[in-house]
Parts: C-alpha cells; structure tokens; sequence
C-alpha cells in the first residue's frame, strides 16, 4: 500500500507540473478561455495530449462542464488501483472546481478542488479515470465509464481531437 501511495503521489505531480506549466503557443490564451463564477477567477478546463506533450485544447470553465464532473465522480465505481499517464493516456482533462466539489464516494467525504480525467488510448481496452485532488491534499482515483462519458465527449467535439 505505501508503494502505491508513493506512486500515486508521484504521478499526481507530474501530471499537476504538466498543467502549471504555462500555456502553450497553441492553446489559446487563459484569459479567453477563463471564467469568472460568483465574482472569482475560475481557470480554464485544459486538455492535454501526452503523446504530443501539448495543450490541444482550452475551454472555458462553465456550470455545465462542472455538472458533467459532478456526474462522472456519481457514476463512477470503487477506489482504482491503477493510474496511467503519460503515453498510455490518449488525454487528460483538467477540471478545476470553484467552488470545490463536495463528494462521498466509497466511503470517504472531501471537497474536490481539481479533477482529472485520464483517458486511455482505444487500444488499451480500459476504463478512464478519475483524479481527484481534495482541498485537504487528499488524491483520489476512481474508476469511469465510457457510457458515463459519452455525453460530454460529443457535446465538446473530442472525438475527432489529435492526440497523437
């Protein structure tokens, strides 16, 4: 178990570095693609391509975005003992929540500052998942569905999205 903290922590701060980094010349400029909620800044929704090692998109942080999260954290299954990032990943979706996101989910109860959505590339046959980081520095991740996603997928165009 402490490995696999370990791992988890590890891997949840490259995956933080990548989206602190600053924007990439292709993304478009975070004030274009910013939200202002209930009077505070709200940072974009990023969409990262490992195999590129680049933001492919920017969208901006809307309600309906925040209730497809909310959605996904409902839907999905127990606590995953696996994470996968970088070329395994075909992208992942940064979500910040503002205000944070309450959850209870597998027995534990936290308010979610920033999800990550970590989609598998076709060919690896496995479920996203769900990367919860809580505003009291707890890491969670979940086990998504396709099914549960399918919606969101469509709606924002992300089939068609390069990654690779």
């Amino acid at each position: 178990m402490p490995n696999l903290l370990f791992r988890t922590a590890v891997l949840a701060a490259v995956a933080a570095a990548v989206f602190l980094s600053a924007a990439l010349p292709s993304s478009p400029p975070l004030a274009r693609a910013a939200s202002i909620r209930d009077g505070a800044f709200v940072p974009p929704v990023q969409i990262y391509a490992p195999a590129l090692d680049q933001v492919v998109r920017t969208l901006p942080n809307t309600r309906d975005i925040r209730r497809s999260a909310e959605t996904w954290l409902a839907a999905a299954g127990g606590l995953s003992p696996r994470l996968r990032i970088q070329e395994e990943s075909r992208l992942v979706l940064r979500i910040p929540m503002h205000p944070p996101l309450p959850v209870s989910k597998a027995g534990l109860i936290f308010h979610c500052r920033e999800l990550f959505l970590l989609v598998p590339l076709p060919e690896i046959k496995e479920n996203p998942q769900l990367l919860a980081f809580s505003t009291g520095d707890g890491t969670y991740i979940f086990e998504c569905t396709w099914e549960t996603l399918r919606p969101f997928w469509k709606q924002y165009g992300l089939e068609d999205l390069s990654y690779h």
